[in-house]
């Protein structure tokens, strides 16, 4: 018989007592986190599916940063037939997005100025969206997020009537075809339309991977899993910056970054079906054929072990609907603290690493710098939150982040050390939004009772590709109008959403919210025994869409 986890029993009664209650178990059959905790919860099983999400993760991340590159708006310089009298003084001067004269251009006609690169370097030298017509640009940055944020809707549902695997393939296969389709566009309207859909196959991908890592992870290693399945995130993104500085025409980067989705295709048919999913679902057998195998992979006897058969109800439950999320003044500023805190991570995240080619220096060295913030940002995410609690590691992340942005706007461009001090507050900050972006999830997750908990999410999640869309605009359109504004809004969404973040209760180290009625109510503390495994939710509790 397979190892069973209990505590040292010494008194002949109470080992008979314990032995009935296993026997009882095993004639009735157990739960999927008990036979996933008992199978090896870090087997080779368990570090193979890893790798295999975090492969998945690696082929689609690319996707979310690609126009930072393929929409790259590169250094002009004068022509020299122009008899501009500004060209006069600065013939053979070149004016990259740093220059205080950058946007001078704007004034000229447009034949007295030329790029310094050929014109299929980007979207914006092919389709000159530069002087009025920059907003398409950041429109077909945009497009990817809002697809997230309209896709975001009905993964859930989706993902809940198919299957995991089912769902994962088949957006995979949406995207890898979508994504070459972008490299044959004559017009950029063609672009934004793709790059929407794209986003809707993107953000389902993103969603399902965590789903299905999650529930083939026992509760206990979900963090850990979860948030090393982030540093995948990272990596692609240094490795799309590796590829972009080798490939200087857009549509070439574009083909050659779907290289890796056709990879990730082929993974999801290794990857196996949700154990979870196909319990909810009433097939148990393929359930325990797939636990079987996770066992035999992490050389556990894993043949005694059966899951309990699943009960139907014949009491009427009651549904709840996103109208029960705005049905008081209390749970309609519940919901709001937790959108703006969303929309704030969303939107500083992604015009953050926008707006690395404005720091100053190499946008190449930029961009990977301030992705690979992230790593110590998930790193010290794992410690802070279980530390010092959700809410003081968020809200204090929020804060401190958005002061250290604000300080870069009155840095004058003209500074001689002025690119390196941005860069430093800009990595500095990026590190401390990534803990608060890692927090909030979390809290999130333990702030929503179980029976909302997927419509607080959803909500959640759209708030967080508002704020996503929002960052091409501010990057783009606003950088024109005052260089500074961009880092003087993040700086003010950050302290707004670490304000209102204060009415929010501390979840950690308190009991699950189950009920809709425990929203008016303060979380309680639990109390586990040393040696007690308490799963953090039921096989029956819908897993929420994630970021």
């Amino acid at each position: 018989m397979p190892e069973r986890l209990s505590t040292p029993i010494n008194n002949p009664e109470d080992k008979n007592e314990l032995d009935n209650v296993i026997a009882e178990e095993e004639a009735i059959g157990e739960s999927v986190d008990n036979i996933l905790r008992k199978i090896g919860a870090c087997g080779p099983s368990n570090i193979l599916i890893l790798i295999g999400c975090m492969i998945l993760n690696f082929g689609i991340s690319p996707q979310t940063l690609l126009m930072y590159f393929a929409a790259n708006d590169p250094p002009w310089k004068c022509v020299n037939s122009s008899r501009n009298v500004f060209c006069e003084h600065s013939r053979g001067k070149i004016f990259d997005s740093t220059d205080d004269n950058f946007q001078k251009r704007c004034s000229f006609n447009r034949s007295d100025w030329e790029y310094t690169t050929n014109s299929r370097y980007s979207i914006v030298t092919e389709f000159d969206l530069v002087c009025g017509k920059d907003s398409f640009a950041a429109l077909a940055n945009s497009a990817l997020f809002i697809g997230w944020g309209i896709g975001g809707v009905f993964t859930g549902l989706i993902c809940d009537m198919v299957g995991r695997k089912l769902t994962l393939t088949a957006s995979f296969l949406i995207t890898t075809l979508l994504s070459l389709a972008c490299c044959f566009i004559t017009a950029i309207w063609q672009l934004v339309l793709l790059r929407t859909f794209l986003g809707i196959s993107t953000g389902t991908v993103m969603a399902v991977q965590y789903i299905l890592l999650s529930e083939l992870t026992a509760p206990e290693n979900r963090s850990l899993q979860i948030n090393t399945l982030g540093l995948a995130f990272t990596l692609s993104l240094s490795a799309l910056t590796g590829i972009a500085y080798y490939i200087r025409e857009w549509r070439h980067l574009v083909m050659f970054v779907t290289i890796p989705v056709l990879v990730g295709l082929i993974m999801t048919i290794v990857l196996p079906e949700s154990p979870r999913w196909l319990y909810t679902k009433g097939k148990l057998v393929k359930s325990e054929r797939i636990l079987k195998k996770m066992g035999s992979l992490n050389n556990r006897d894993s043949t005694g072990y059966k899951l309990k058969p699943t009960i139907e109800s014949n009491v009427k439950e009651k549904t709840y609907s996103y109208l029960d999320m705005f049905r008081t003044w209390s749970i309609t500023m519940f919901v709001l603290a937790q959108a703006v805190g969303w929309f704030t991570n969303g939107l500083v995240y992604y015009a953050l690493s926008l707006e690395a080619a404005d720091l100053g220096g190499d946008i190449y060295t930029n961009f990977v710098m301030v992705a690979f913030a992230d790593v110590p940002g998930n790193i010290l995410a794992i410690y802070i939150c279980n530390r010092f609690g959700r809410k003081k590691s968020t809200l204090l992340s929020f804060l401190i982040g958005g002061l250290l942005l604000g300080c870069i706007a009155p840095i004058p461009k003209s500074y001689s050390h002025g690119h390196i001090i941005r860069i430093v507050l800009a990595l500095i900050g990026k590190c401390c939004i990534d803990i608060s972006f890692s927090g909030f999830y979390i809290w999130t997750l333990e702030l929503y009772p179980t029976v909302v908990r997927t419509q607080g999410m959803t909500i959640c999640q759209i708030s967080c590709r508002v704020g996503s869309a929002s960052a091409p605009f501010i990057v783009n359109v606003l950088r024109n109008v005052w260089p500074p504004l961009p880092f003087i809004i993040m700086c003010g969404a950050s302290i707004l959403a670490a304000l209102m973040g204060l009415i929010l209760p501390e979840t950690s180290g308190k009991a699950t919210r189950e009920k809709y009625e425990d929203i008016y109510t303060k979380p309680s503390n639990i109390s586990l025994l040393k040696d007690e495994s308490r799963p953090l939710m039921s096989d029956t509790d819908e897993l929420p869409v994630v970021a």
